[in-house]
């Protein structure tokens, strides 16, 4: 096989585990806001706003601005529930995701990463991605502009 085959093949092959990848986020996306969902409103934005989960709030976080007196309470409940739903990623589709993850966030040089597990780099791709989801949720409806 020629070096230009080879580095094709290669290619490839890395086109088809970051496909594998973009689908299994936006599963574990789908995960980590339905537990999310599961949490009770802690009340934290006040009686104008009808938020009924920590989904909810955290939508509000992520739209309105972060509140620095928030940041650490955020940090702990998000890594509570991240952590839970990368503990669940079987071992090898963990190392399929640990090469997406370092691709994504630039960390591909690292030669550790290759063929390991890296729950860090999932776990903030996957943070990343429920912020995405967080920002672009309609919250019209649960804030003080709704209809009464």
């Amino acid at each position: 096989m020629s070096e230009d085959d080879w580095m094709r093949l290669l290619e490839s092959t890395h086109e088809a585990v970051c496909d594998f990848a973009r689908t299994e986020f936006a599963a574990l996306a789908r995960k980590a806001i339905h537990r999310l969902q599961r949490i009770p409103a802690s009340g934290i934005f006040g009686d104008d706003y009808i938020y009924k989960t920590l989904w909810d709030e955290y939508c509000h976080e992520i739209q309105e601005g972060s509140h620095e007196l928030l940041e650490c309470a955020w940090e702990q409940s998000l890594e509570t529930v991240l952590d839970a739903v990368v503990e669940n990623i079987p071992g090898h589709s963990a190392v399929l995701l640990s090469v997406f993850a370092a691709w994504d966030l630039d960390e591909q040089d690292d030669p550790a990463l290759i063929g390991a597990v890296w729950p860090a780099g999932i776990k903030r791709v996957l943070h990343e991605g429920i912020s995405e989801h967080a920002g672009m949720r309609n919250l019209d409806h649960l804030g003080p502009w709704r209809d009464l």
